[in-house]
């Protein structure tokens, strides 16, 4: 899967080097946004009105500040909550993850990370969006037991489990 910068599909931050190396080489860069309590999105366009993707974010704080406090932060999705970021384990160890499968009946969807302390920073090393065919979650369009009638649904990775298999990524 090729990589590529997020010149163009956000405005806000600030790029940095993480001094404590990561092997993940995407782990070793980030964008902090110190502008206190505004929220600071990714708008990521879908090649086609419904589309299934695979959405991961990435975070490795590795003391890029020299704080040695990585912080708490929310992450949204179209305006709603995904998940409470919590990097204080990436500081010894290695990144974190949210993942999500996410169906769109948009064309266009943000990815916020939004500050929910004063103090600390949010900040995000990757943001992934893998395309998956939407005929494997045809149950999540439409969701039906979804009292806000909201045509996109996402399903949030709990746990991930190898099974045997060489390779866990």
């Amino acid at each position: 899967m090729p990589w590529y910068t997020d010149y163009g599909l956000i405005t806000t931050g600030l790029n940095k080097l993480v001094p404590q190396k990561q092997p993940i080489e995407e782990m070793n860069t980030l964008r902090f946004f110190p502008n206190g309590t505004e929220p600071n999105c990714y708008s990521i366009l879908f090649t086609s009105y419904i589309s299934g993707y695979i959405v991961r974010a990435g975070f490795y704080h590795g003391n890029y500040d020299g704080l040695s406090r990585p912080p708490t932060f929310d992450l949204t999705s179209n305006g709603k909550n995904w998940t409470t970021v919590n990097t204080t384990s990436s500081m010894g160890g290695g990144p974190i993850y949210h993942e999500a499968i996410y169906v769109s009946h948009e064309f266009q969807n943000y990815v916020c990370l939004v500050q929910t302390r004063e103090g600390e920073v949010p900040f995000i090393s990757s943001l992934e969006f893998m395309p998956i065919k939407t005929l494997l979650y045809t149950q999540m369009v439409p969701f039906p037991l979804r009292s806000d009638n909201d045509p996109n649904a996402a399903f949030h990775l709990v746990t991930r489990t190898n099974f045997g298999g060489p390779e866990v990524r």
